[in-house]
């Protein structure tokens, strides 16, 4: 009676531990980081999933960012249900920020927020994500472009801008504020790569910048094709770059 009274304990032990901690998660669309002794996975999910990790290899699923969804989203976006894509997390100035999409899929009827958190460690008491609300949004009739899969970058002079889009005219640029939680103004919109484009151009025919794209559909099978292609700068600042040149993808 001992063996049937231990090994259901034991059973419940591992399959609690295999939860806790695993070696083998899926995720979609991820970004990492790492404060201090951890790091810290943020990807596609309802509230946007989150994991962690002392090694990269043993991970620990964590609470998502958003227990409920974002009210400025369920507005937004109608048919919004909570599930977020595409997190971009950074750290600036004391804080982290990340930014996120929400949308309608296989429309662009989208917009890009952004919550910020003084710390990535639960258990710290300074632990608290705040929302800011929408950076841009994307309307059908209005906007040639898709208003998701964001991505901060700082260019030489310490400016900041936005990178983001999928399919309609490609991936786009879009000018920050100081605070990085607002459009600079007066606006400065730039369109980084489109499909078209003069493939005699050679890749050696660069600069200082660099960024990667993907054509056609996210993968969906171990069968699909996917295409990507690396875009450089001719320009060492990003506001020297689109000034002069519109770089296009193959």
């Amino acid at each position: 009676m001992k063996y049937y009274c231990i090994l259901p304990f034991l059973l419940l032990t591992l399959i609690s531990s295999a939860q806790t901690l695993s070696p083998a998660i899926s995720v979609h669309d991820p970004v990492m980081i790492k404060q201090d002794s951890l790091y810290y996975i943020f990807c596609t999910g309802f509230g946007i999933s989150v994991w962690s990790s002392a090694d990269m290899y043993h991970w620990k699923k964590e609470k998502p960012v958003f227990d409920a969804p974002p009210q400025w989203a369920l507005r937004a976006i109608p048919g919004f249900k909570g599930h977020i894509w595409a997190p971009d997390i950074s750290y600036h100035n004391g804080l982290y920020y990340l930014y996120y999409a929400v949308s309608a899929f296989g429309k662009n009827t989208s917009a890009i927020g952004l919550a910020t958190n003084k710390t990535l460690y639960h258990a710290s008491p300074d632990y608290k994500w705040e929302d800011h609300g929408k950076i841009i949004q994307s309307v059908p009739g209005r906007d040639k472009w898709n208003a998701i899969d964001p991505n901060l970058v700082t260019d030489d002079a310490g400016i900041s801008w936005l990178t983001f889009g999928s399919f309609w005219e490609g991936i786009k640029l879009v000018k920050l504020n100081a605070d990085l939680a607002s459009v600079a103004q007066p606006e400065e919109w730039y369109t980084i790569a489109a499909r078209p484009r003069d493939f005699v151009t050679p890749d050696t025919a660069a600069g200082n910048a660099a960024i990667e794209v993907k054509q056609d559909q996210c993968v969906v099978s171990v069968h699909q094709q996917t295409k990507f292609c690396r875009l450089r700068s001719y320009f060492s600042r990003f506001s020297n770059v689109f000034d002069h040149a519109r770089l296009q993808g193959t």
